[in-house]
């Protein structure tokens, strides 16, 4: 069987992974193989999605969380991140869970483009139309590419954020997530060596010398799913989930090959 990765960024390298983990054929399409291979966002995965990767434990805690009931903590923590209540955020979780276990992301994105990047070909992907040419080669199509790009007539909801990135020490590994309503930032953590600190919706920051800055879309929305046969939207902006994150990329697509 041959198979069609739309997107080489991290999620489309993740869905790759699987495709050649079930024995079949990939081809990996991106419009900007160079940008797509540069990590602008993935800093740990919560799981080595067979790829041999070394655990490191991270500590993690959430601030301004005492003395609050779980509706109100998913309450302050939409509204911080963006600008609006959310059902079932991940941060409800955290409280009762001092430690995860994380995976080095840079590790795992560079084993992928080394077992996969000449299968990486140029090419845009603009509509519905080209797709649906392309199984004129192919079995299968896995699609990683933003969804209001395939289906520009739909609405999307999301909201601008942005990420302050700079250099931690090698061997600290914390994740603290914020509620409180009088600090701007949502989220800081430091592991695999870099530090990042995340402003939600409509949060303002001073720039200062030494760190990088990042402006990242947030995806509002539980999930689409393609009406096309054999067409498998994945990623978070792929399938526009949330929830998705690059580890459950791997799994999904396991999951829908099998």
């Amino acid at each position: 069987m041959k198979v069609a990765v739309l997107g080489a960024g991290p999620s489309g390298m993740m869905a790759a992974h699987a495709v050649s983990q079930c024995g079949y054929y990939v081809d990996i399409f991106d419009k900007d193989p160079s940008s797509s291979r540069r990590n602008s966002g993935v800093y740990f995965l919560h799981a080595d999605c067979d790829l041999m990767l070394d655990p490191v434990l991270i500590k993690q805690s959430v601030i301004g969380h005492h003395g609050k009931k779980i509706d109100e903590i998913s309450k302050l923590y939409g509204l911080k991140v963006y600008g609006k209540e959310i059902s079932k955020p991940s941060i409800v979780s955290v409280i009762s869970k001092s430690t995860m276990t994380g995976f080095n992301s840079e590790h795992a994105i560079t084993r992928l483009w080394d077992f996969y990047g000449k299968q990486v070909k140029e090419g845009e992907i603009s509509n519905l139309g080209q797709v649906k040419g392309l199984f004129d080669t192919y079995d299968k199509i896995i699609s990683t590419i933003p969804a209001w790009v395939l289906y520009p007539d739909q609405k999307f909801e999301s909201v601008e954020t942005w990420i302050k990135v700079g250099k931690a020490p090698e061997n600290e590994a914390f994740m603290f997530y914020n509620i409180n309503p009088y600090c701007d930032w949502y989220r800081c953590s430091a592991m695999f060596g870099v530090f990042t600190q995340e402003y939600g919706y409509g949060k303002h920051f001073e720039k200062k010398e030494g760190y990088e800055y990042k402006k990242v879309i947030k995806v509002i929305g539980d999930g689409i799913t393609s009406e096309i046969k054999d067409l498998f939207l994945v990623g978070r902006y792929g399938a526009w989930n949330k929830k998705t994150l690059t580890h459950d990329v791997y799994y999904r697509t396991l999951e829908w090959l099998q």
